[in-house]
């Protein structure tokens, strides 16, 4: 082999050996040392101990202040039997034909619901892993905001994602104000809801009144309702079937069993506070998970 040949193998190796390292060696270290070091990212900094150590003190501060916010407006209610359904607004005069384990899974998932601490202690696991989320994957302006106690909307979706995937759902979305892609949606997995701020009608202004409506109800607050209420459903009759029968049309009543009364309610001035409504989701969580 010429000494030329040679000398541009010996580049080429060691150039493929140090980027090899380069790539590695971090992934290898976030491993094994998650409270230490996170990775290199394109335009953002290391994170040392002391600097993840106080990020994770502000967010914990934020996190207080969440339980104290949330948890004096919060709307609580809480169900002892099955049959206590009928004295739920919306719910009287609804006579479907489902299982005892259904309703029972219906009562539990609306006591999820309207359960302060319950649904404190969900709001605060996920504003945890939406903030080590940042801390591993995210942008240095997540990085930056999460100093100052924000935590970003992509950082709290990217985890809602994740653990649907992990439940073996797929995602979707809910693209116009179509009923029945709405309900197959139900069906077929957690998703965000752009019906609204999709909506084309030939008014102008019932365009610009569902604009609003879109605002106030929120993209991803039904992904967050069924995330908050997925081991609920999981130990009752499972997702495939709680979704089969409150995302299909009863035809004696003309609407999905549960729905409107579980994920889709509206109280008046109650609306704004109960997470059975997306206004109350919206309202309430965006201002500590991100807002759209």
């Amino acid at each position: 082999m010429k000494r030329g040949r040679f000398h541009s193998l010996r580049y080429l190796t060691s150039t493929i050996f140090f980027f090899v390292v380069a790539t590695t060696i971090p992934h290898q270290l976030m491993s094994a040392c998650p409270n230490t070091y996170v990775e290199l990212g394109i335009g953002r900094p290391a994170l040392s101990l002391a600097e993840i150590t106080l990020i994770r003190e502000v967010v914990k501060k934020r996190i207080e202040e969440m339980r104290d916010v949330v948890g004096a407006k919060i709307y609580t209610a809480e169900l002892r039997s099955a049959d206590e359904l009928r004295d739920i607004p919306l719910m009287h005069g609804l006579d479907y034909d489902v299982s005892d384990a259904m309703k029972q899974t219906v009562m539990r998932v609306y006591n999820r619901l309207h359960n302060r601490k319950e649904v404190l202690d969900y709001v605060e696991k996920l504003m945890v892993d939406a903030a080590e989320n940042t801390l591993a994957r995210g942008s240095a302006r997540e990085v930056e905001m999460l100093r100052r106690g924000q935590i970003a909307r992509h950082a709290t979706l990217r985890v809602l994602v994740d653990r649907a995937r992990a439940r073996g759902e797929k995602p979707g979305t809910v693209a116009s104000m179509n009923f029945e892609e709405f309900q197959r949606n139900v069906r077929s997995g957690p998703f965000f809801d752009r019906g609204l701020a999709n909506a084309q009608h030939s008014n102008p202004e019932v365009n610009a009144y569902h604009k609003i409506l879109s605002v106030a109800h929120g993209v991803d607050s039904h992904f967050i309702q069924r995330d908050m209420v997925a081991d609920v459903v999981a130990n009752g009759v499972g997702p495939t079937e709680f979704y089969r029968i409150v995302g299909t049309t009863d035809p004696a009543e003309g609407e999905a069993p549960y729905w409107g009364q579980i994920f889709d309610v509206g109280r008046g001035h109650e609306k704004n506070k109960d997470f059975s409504s997306p206004e109350g989701i919206r309202t309430q969580l965006h201002p500590f998970l991100g807002n759209e």
